[in-house]
C-alpha cells in the first residue's frame, strides 16, 4: 500500500537523521578535504540517456551480462535505449555468448567482441567517439588502472569517459553491514567513492565535467525526498572525464 510504503520512508529519514546526529564525532578534520562538493543524485538511466543524446558512442559492455535475453525482452537494455538518442552507436563487449544472442536477436551489426583490458583486441576501434560510456565496468576488472590507461592511449584529446561504478556508501550496502551482511556482486573486485573514482583519472591526464550519485531506477522514475536528503546513499557514482 501506498501509504505504508510512505511511512517507511518517513520513519528511515527519520532514522539517517538521527543516526548522521549521532556520529558527527566520528567524521574527522581530513575526511572531505578532498571531496568533490556538492554531490547530486540522479536516476542513472536518465542521466545517461540525456548525457548521451545526439553525441557518437561508444559502449562497452553493452550486452550487461548475464541478463541479455531478460533486458531485450523488457526494453530494459541500456544498449538498445542509447539506440533511440544517440547520433551512432557501437557497442564492445568480452561475452561471446551474450555479444552472438544479442546479434540473433536484434540484428545490430554495430557490435564487436573486444577486451578493455587487451590492447591487441581494441584495435577493432578505428574511428573517434564523443562519448566512451563504461557503465558498471571497472569494478569487474582485476586492473581498472590498466583499463584506463589503454583508452587513454587510443582516444583522442576532447573524448569523454562516461563512467558508472557501485557506490560503497548506498543504502543496501549499509543495511546489509547493520546486519551482518556485506552486499556485494560476486564478480566485483573493487568498491568505489567519489573520491577513488577520481583518482582513475589524474587531473594531469582528464578534467572533471561532472560526478555525481546515482540511483538504479528505470527509465522517468523520481528521486524521492530522503534519497534528495542523502545523495550518497544512492546505488551508484556517475562520472564524466574529459581526455587532455
Amino acid at each position: 500500500m501506498k501509504w505504508l510504503n510512505k511511512l517507511r520512508w518517513a520513519n528511515l529519514f527519520a532514522g539517517l537523521l538521527w543516526l548522521r546526529s549521532s556520529l558527527k564525532r566520528r567524521i574527522t578534520p581530513a575526511a572531505g578535504i578532498i571531496f568533490p562538493s556538492p554531490i547530486a543524485l540522479v536516476n542513472r538511466i536518465d542521466y545517461i540517456l540525456q548525457y548521451c543524446s545526439g553525441k557518437t558512442v561508444l559502449h562497452f559492455g553493452f550486452t550487461d551480462y548475464p541478463y541479455t535475453r531478460e533486458k531485450i525482452d523488457t526494453g530494459e537494455l541500456l544498449h538498445l535505449q542509447l539506440k533511440k538518442v544517440t547520433k551512432y552507436l557501437f557497442g564492445i563487449d568480452n561475452q561471446e555468448v551474450s555479444l552472438n544472442k544479442y546479434i540473433q536477436i536484434t540484428g545490430d551489426s554495430r557490435v564487436s567482441k573486444g577486451d578493455i583490458l587487451d590492447k591487441e583486441s581494441l584495435k577493432i576501434i578505428d574511428q573517434s567517439f564523443d562519448i566512451v560510456l563504461l557503465g558498471e565496468i571497472l569494478e569487474h576488472l582485476k586492473d581498472p588502472h590498466q583499463a584506463i590507461e589503454n583508452l587513454y592511449n587510443i582516444f583522442p584529446p576532447a573524448t569523454v569517459f562516461l563512467v558508472t561504478v557501485p557506490n560503497y556508501t548506498s543504502l543496501n550496502a549499509i543495511a546489509g553491514s547493520l546486519h551482518g551482511k556485506e552486499m556485494i556482486h560476486p564478480d566485483h573486485y573493487w568498491y568505489f567513492s567519489p573520491v577513488t573514482l577520481l583518482r582513475l583519472f589524474p587531473d594531469d591526464k582528464f578534467e572533471i565535467d561532472d560526478v555525481m550519485c546515482g540511483m538504479y531506477f528505470q527509465k522517468d522514475k523520481r528521486i524521492n525526498f530522503v534519497l534528495q536528503k542523502f545523495p550518497l546513499l544512492g546505488d551508484c557514482i556517475i562520472g564524466a572525464f574529459k581526455r587532455k
